[in-house]
Order: structure tokens, then sequence, then C-alpha cells
């Protein structure tokens, strides 16, 4: 890796602007919403263009904005609380699935329901309400990325399951949960993890066999109350739990044994200047959390080692004092591009690029399961992080793997087979890991403290031998690029 590294410092390197109000990260662009205050927001991506948009929620209705230049979001559509008969709201939340995306509120029952299957000219559907089913309000909607069910909670009436995957854009009604109430939840591999807030406690539901839920295992959450929310690492092994309450941490579980949580460690933005900061949303993508907290604005934590979290960048969108519900609401990490979208209830959205972040590129060769392979980190490309992984899953099981590091991009198809890495000026270094059963293999590479790496913007991609894909045996994934950085 050393090698790599030090090619890929040939390039010209990329700079990090920073302020007093930020540390690794930049900010790109802005747009203030004119009907309501800003609270949730979440992205999506046309899977026809490959264009990247995003829903900023308000208290009054829903924007729909392009952000393919994010310096300029483009607003695209707005839909009013008005058109479900809802009324103006601090709640407001939506989640994007096959082409239509799915919005509720504390202030009316049922899930407004948009069309976004051409984005630039997004349309409204209908507000759903099954039938027979008390429903008067929702305040979070969680979605189960690998089932397209959608899990309805925060209501007065349970939490409301619905299938959105079947038939998308008309949902089909699955299941209640009536108690405890479930503020917010993340359902990951059949099984779901939720907060509840009241009691503030972290449990783990098994939903595997819907409309059946068994609660398997539960904690008392680490703040004095409000358990708010819950998000898990890919691999299913960890989890975060943040308290929305003065001085609340940011907890990080060890999930291995389901039926019983156990806290790892915690986190805490501005401890000593902020010590009755308050944490809103956290989520994790590749080991690094993605928080949205309050006056302290946008944290991001590598917890490549779960024991001992490392703040590695922050921007906060907030200048007034710390303590209380100002500032930043929501956040949403998983765009392609690293790009965060940010939302303020104050000034609107924000667009931020962290140097934790990577960058996907390329389509990739899909495999003989049908799935392109997915490269990916595990935690934050810091200098001196003896933690830092590079990884492959959805891959060929029980297979040999291939990655890619270097110092620029490619876009070569050899034999049907897309090389997305230079791999001869400069020389790519390779390399080699064995899948395990489930497709997955992942290649320690300890950071090296070297000043003289900083800023260095590597270029990865994984090749998997595999004999039902490509003329040359091989699948490959989307190429990633990342950067070293000095914390």
């Amino acid at each position: 890796m050393n090698r790599a590294i030090t090619l890929a410092l040939t390039l010209s390197l990329t700079a990090t602007a920073l302020s007093s109000q930020s540390k690794n990260a930049t900010l790109i662009g802005r747009f203030t919403p004119t009907s309501g205050s800003a609270n949730d927001v979440w992205g999506f991506e046309d899977p026809n263009t490959g264009k990247p948009y995003c829903m900023l929620l308000t208290t009054a209705g829903t924007y729909i904005l392009d952000v393919s230049n994010p310096a300029t979001p483009i607003n695209r559509g707005y839909f009013s609380a008005g058109l479900s008969g809802w009324r103006t709201s601090s709640w407001r939340d939506a989640k994007y699935w096959k082409g239509y995306g799915y919005i509720v509120t504390e202030s009316g029952g049922g899930v407004q329901i948009l069309d976004l299957r051409n984005p630039d000219a997004p349309t409204y559907v209908r507000t759903y309400v099954p039938s027979g089913v008390t429903w008067r309000n929702t305040h979070n909607i969680a979605l189960d990325f690998q089932t397209g069910y959608v899990y309805c909670c925060g209501s007065n009436g349970g939490m409301h399951i619905l299938d959105v995957d079947t038939t998308p854009g008309t949902p089909k009604f699955i299941a209640t949960w009536a108690s405890p109430y479930i503020h917010d939840l993340d359902i990951r591999d059949g099984f779901a993890h939720v907060s509840y807030i009241y009691s503030n406690e972290y449990a783990i539901l098994d939903v595997r066999n819907l409309p059946t839920i068994t609660q398997v295992g539960i904690a008392n959450a680490p703040g004095a109350q409000y358990c708010h929310n819950n998000w898990t690492t890919y691999d299913s092994r960890y989890s975060v739990t943040t308290n929305e309450a003065d001085a609340g941490p940011i907890g990080i579980w060890d999930v291995t044994n389901r039926a019983a949580p156990k806290l790892a460690s915690f986190y805490k933005a501005n401890p000593t200047t902020a010590p009755l900061a308050i944490p809103h949303n956290a989520y994790i993508l590749d080991y690094v959390i993605h928080a949205s907290y309050y006056t302290e604005g946008y944290r991001c934590v590598d917890m490549s080692d779960p024991a001992k979290p490392v703040e590695v960048g922050y921007y906060d969108t907030y200048p007034g004092a710390s303590g209380g519900y100002n500032g930043n609401w929501g956040c949403y990490p998983f765009a392609r591009s690293g790009i965060q979208y940010i939302s303020d209830r104050s000034t609107g959205l924000y667009l931020i690029k962290p140097l934790a972040g990577s960058v996907r590129y390329g389509d990739g060769t899909k495999g003989s399961n049908g799935r392109v392979p997915h490269v990916h980190l595990k935690g934050a490309a810091y200098l001196g992080n003896p933690n830092f992984h590079i990884g492959v899953r959805d891959a060929k099981a029980s297979s040999a793997a291939i990655f890619l590091v270097g110092g620029a991009t490619a876009n070569a198809n050899v034999g049907g087979l897309q090389i997305l890495v230079e791999l001869v000026n400069p020389p790519a270094l390779l390399l080699t890991a064995p899948t395990d059963a489930n497709g997955a293999a992942l290649v320690s590479i300890p950071v090296p403290n070297d000043s003289a790496l900083n800023g260095a913007q590597i270029k990865l991609q994984a090749l998997v031998v595999d004999a039902g894909s490509s003329a040359l045996g091989l699948s490959g994934s989307e190429g990633l690029e990342f950067t070293i950085f000095q914390n």
C-alpha cells in the first residue's frame, strides 16, 4: 500500500479549505427553502441517468432538488402538506424506493406518495391510508433496503409496516406493531434495531417472518433519556444510537450477540465547550459515523476501532450558542459523490464534502450471482489510522479477490470487464485476499503517519475470479476514490 500511496503523490493534490466552522469538510453549495423551515433530508439517484437528487423536507412540504451540480441545486418540484390534508409540522420524514418518494408527518396520518420516476418533473400520486387501520400521525419512516418494506413509526396508532416493493407506488399493508412506542429504527438482515424513546432503551426485533415480530434483545441506552435513532454497520456487527437530550451521547454498540447488545463506547461533540449539546440522527457508512448534531452541526466520526471513536471532520451550520434544538436536523451520507446533504432548521440545505467520504465512479461488471461486487472502505484514511481496511462484498463466494490500488482512474473495457484503475502510468499495486462464504473479503492497510501523504487521492477497484462473468473470468466492482488526510 505504501508504494501505491507514493505513486499517487505524483498527481496534483487537492487542498481542502478550512474555516473556523469546519474541519476536514468543505461547503460546496446551498439551497434556501421559501416554504417553511427545513427539518429532515434524504437523497436518491435517477436509475436511468445516474443523476443525484435530494428530498428536502420542511415544516410546510417537500422539495425535490436536482443536485447534479451541487454548487447550484435546482428545485424540480414542491409538494405541500395540504395536498394530503396535512397541516404544517416541525416533523416530516421521507424515504425513496424504486422511483417513488414516501413521506410522513406528525400533522396527519398515512403516507404521501410522490412519483419520482422522472425526477425533473415529479408528480403527486396519492396519500395512502390502509383501510381499517388507526393512523393519526407519524414521526419517522424507515426503509428495509433488502426487502423494500417501509416502517412508519412514532405513531399513536402503532408502527405500520408496508410493502412498497411488490407494486411500487401502491403500498400493501403488512402489519402493525402496537407497543412499545418506537421512535425510529434501522432494518438489516431481517432484524430491526429500534429506539424505545420513552423508556430510553435500544431493542432488536426479529422481522424475518412478518407479520410476526419478536423481540430478541434489549439494553438501556447510555444517556439519561430519549434513545432517539439507530443505524447498523453493513455487516450487522455494530450499531449506533443517539440520545436526543442535554449531554446525550452517540452510543456505539457491539451487536454480534443480538440477544445482548453491548455498549462498546460513546462519542460526544465538543464535550468541554458544549457539555449540553444534543445529537439528533446518526448513520454509518463504511464504519464512519455521519451525524446531525443540532448546534454542533454535521459531525464525522471514524469507528474503525469501535472502542475508540475518532472525530475526523465537522461542519457547523449554526453560528449561535451551543445547546438546544437549533441547527443541523438531518444528514444524508449515501450519495455516490461523497457529498453530504445537511439540513439546518434555520437556513436550509447545505452540500458538504468531507475528506472522510469516498467517491464512486464507473459501472463495474456483474458476477455470476447477478450482482456487481461492492468495493468499500472500513474506516477513514486519516494519517496514523492503524485500523483502516479496504474490502469487497456481494462477490462470488469462496473465490479470490484482487484489489487494484493506484493513483489514477481508467475506463477500459477488456473482454467485457471494466477496468477503472490505471494499471501502468502510474503503476497500480495489486493485493489479493480470499472471499468468504458470503462473498466478502477485507484487507488491513494501516495508514502511515507521514505528512507527505496528506492529500493523496487513491483509486480503488476490486476484481473477483468468477467464471460466469466476463470473458476474462473476472467480475469487477465500481471504482472508488478516497483521500488520505491529516486529522
